[in-house]
């Protein structure tokens, strides 16, 4: 997001426990991200993990890593074209793989190449 500060785009950063002893994260790990373009969301149930991993466009190709044993989607990096909708199912997402660290160099590229001409969601 430093590299791309005038790019039009936002970032849903989705926490959710994957272990048993996992709770909702504290203020220091929020502030890894305070850029005002992200929105941070607490998901204790599990509930967007699940939709995402059930719900996405059938041409998506499953991401290699980020699976919990429940089926789980997890440590997951997603970035999804200007102006697409999750309606009945997400769309086609440009970079969908993880773990998240991994994929940093991918979501810098599409942020360079979409983001800053595009509107915000």
């Amino acid at each position: 997001m430093k590299k791309n500060p005038a790019g039009k785009v936002r970032v849903y950063a989705v926490w959710l426990p994957i272990l048993s002893f996992d709770s909702r994260p504290g203020d220091l790990v929020l502030r890894r991200m305070t850029d005002r373009r992200v929105r941070q969301f607490w998901d204790s149930g599990r509930l967007v993990a699940e939709e995402v991993a059930h719900h996405g466009d059938p041409r998506q190709k499953e991401p290699e890593c980020c699976f919990h044993r429940r089926g789980v989607l997890w440590d997951l990096a997603a970035v999804y074209p200007p102006g697409g909708s999750w309606g009945e199912r997400l769309p086609l997402a440009s970079v969908f793989g993880g773990p998240v660290i991994s994929q940093t160099e991918a979501i810098r590229r599409e942020l360079a190449n979409v983001g800053s001409r595009s509107k915000v969601p």
